[in-house]
């Protein structure tokens, strides 16, 4: 029978001591395993969806300008028309690529929380290697991100659960800032759909009315932009330094 991902696992069968004393350790989620190759195509999505979202920004701007041009009589509507097709091909496309890179995020942090269970297992405090109940599993790790309410906070208890099994902490601050910035992101994208579905199912609609989407929409963009930078450096930070505490406790791979 396969193991249940979301289950807190059992504690560890009692380990006989080596003849020279030294503790045995064993964890049901050895062994550890970096999480390199992981890192560099989630900081390459990264990159990517920064690009994009700079794109919304400029096809929004320019939006806003051919809006209030065909109102006042200097666009065109077709041209205005081209514009809005490709700010929506710059939305769909950053929002392509934020799935893409999410599905490999969901793979590398499945992975860190399990190299944080393997370190706990060395800690002095857990000879017996024992598990709390209150401590995420790596499937409730990256369950989180799919349940309502629950997503808000518990995915940056599971990586603040990933950070105190380092030997060496990562610079205060960046997993807070890091979650904040996506919260507004998400907050700026809903304000940004609602108000686009008022105006799409409205009879008329005014360029400033529209304008005030695309301003939203590029303010959600703008701090979608920091909330990358900030994942990437919290993910440089955690692979880089579960690999140094697996060398400390000799079982860096």
């Amino acid at each position: 029978m396969t193991e249940n991902p979301y289950s807190t696992p059992k504690t560890s069968p009692e380990i006989a001591p080596s003849p020279t004393g030294a503790q045995s350790h064993r964890s049901a989620y050895e062994p550890y395993r970096g999480t390199h190759i992981l890192r560099i195509v989630i900081l390459i999505g990264l990159v990517i969806y920064i690009l994009a979202n700079l794109a919304t920004i400029y096809t929004n701007a320019v939006l806003n300008q051919k809006n209030t041009g065909f109102e006042q009589g200097t666009s065109s509507q077709e041209e205005t028309l081209q514009w809005v097709e490709y700010s929506n091909l710059a939305s769909y496309t950053t929002l392509a690529i934020l799935i893409a890179t999410g599905i490999v995020w969901c793979f590398w942090k499945h992975r860190s929380v399990k190299n944080a269970w393997v370190f706990q297992s060395y800690e002095p405090s857990n000879q017996l290697n024992t598990y709390s109940t209150t401590d995420p599993t790596p499937g409730w790790a990256v369950g989180y991100y799919f349940i309502p309410i629950i997503s808000l906070w518990k995915p940056l208890t599971a990586m603040s659960f990933v950070q105190r099994k380092l030997i060496k902490q990562p610079i205060p601050g960046t997993l807070g800032l890091w979650w904040t910035f996506w919260i507004l992101g998400l907050v700026f994208d809903r304000l940004a759909y609602t108000f686009a579905g008022v105006n799409l199912h409205a009879s008329e609609y005014t360029a400033a009315e529209a304008n005030l989407t695309n301003t939203i929409g590029m303010m959600a963009a703008g701090v979608e932009i920091l909330a990358a930078i900030f994942a990437a450096n919290v993910i440089q930070q955690i692979t880089s330094r579960q690999h140094e505490t697996a060398v400390h406790h000799g079982i860096a791979s």
